[in-house]
């Protein structure tokens, strides 16, 4: 099926993994800046498709766990978005400041630390079981 244009005659843009209007593109766009920092040495296709598997991987979470990370994401989303912890700061140091300040934060802080750890394990062992859970 070839693709559709838009209004203007030109093809739409393809979404990138830290755009779009899924609910886990947040948690996406937290493990991306995560990544980033944590494992600089990885292209950008393996960090966002790692960041991708790892937001998935929230849903394969059992209810009342997923339920809890459903509450927790949004107020991190907050505090990142207006310190300049997400990937699109275009300071990669105020990005660090940003994400190690809101780690000590009681919430967020663990919300985080899980993203992480599932975009690290995710990256580094792709057939691990957060890559067989979908």
């Amino acid at each position: 099926m070839p693709p559709t244009k838009t209004a203007t005659g030109a093809a739409p843009a393809e979404p990138s993994p830290a755009s779009g209007s899924s609910a886990s593109s947040g948690a996406e766009r937290i493990a991306l800046a995560q990544l980033s920092l944590a494992l600089p040495q990885l292209s950008a296709v393996e960090r966002a498709s790692a960041a991708a598997m790892a937001a998935s991987a929230l849903t394969a979470l059992p209810t009342p766990i997923r339920l809890g990370v459903a509450l927790a994401g949004p107020p991190a989303r907050v505090v990142l978005g207006l310190s300049g912890g997400l990937p699109d700061a275009a300071d990669a140091r105020r990005q660090r400041r940003a994400l190690r300040r809101a780690a000590n934060l009681p919430v967020v802080g663990e919300y985080l630390r899980l993203l992480r750890t599932l975009a690290v394990v995710e990256a580094l062992e792709p057939d691990s079981a957060g890559g067989n859970a979908r």
